[in-house]
């Protein structure tokens, strides 16, 4: 009877697939990612319209509702534009440098306590391991600018 009981508590424990939708939602959502997404959207979306009311135009108004969507437009549009590399620039490098800035920035987002009091990511020492990769972030754009042989 005891072993039975142990077995049933030991399988009422583990996790289920809800369980660990609901856990998701908690780290990714209620932190604001979708609420700092549609903000952004927002505040894109007015700044645009202001813009284009102070330049008598009519601003964004194709791309969903009163063209709420034109930053989501105009970034998939980014996307498929050709890069231009300066001569003589390392292509590989300047190619590489915002990839590892951009992972840096999203691996520093994970030690941010935003869930039951720890970050995603939490160890002994974290705080010092998050100034190094803060430092390491301007680093790469230190590199991209050498990279492309700009003088500027």
């Amino acid at each position: 009877m005891g072993l039975e009981l142990l077995l049933m508590y030991q399988l009422a424990q583990q996790p289920t697939a809800l369980d660990l939708v609901k856990e998701l939602f908690k780290i990714l959502v209620f932190p604001g990612a979708a609420f700092m997404f549609l903000l952004a959207l927002v505040g894109e979306w007015f700044d645009r319209k202001v813009h284009g009311r102070l330049q008598h135009r009519v601003g964004p108004f194709y791309t969903g509702w009163h063209g709420i969507l034109q930053p989501l437009a105009d970034f998939i549009k980014l996307l498929a534009k050709e890069d231009i590399v300066q001569r003589g620039a390392d292509v590989k490098s300047l190619t590489a440098t915002p990839i590892v800035a951009f992972t840096l920035a999203l691996t520093m987002v994970m030690f941010l306590p935003v869930y039951k009091g720890t970050g995603i990511i939490s160890f002994e020492g974290d705080l010092v391991f998050l100034i190094f990769m803060a430092t390491m972030y301007t680093v790469t754009v230190i590199l991209t600018g050498w990279f492309s042989t700009n003088r500027f």
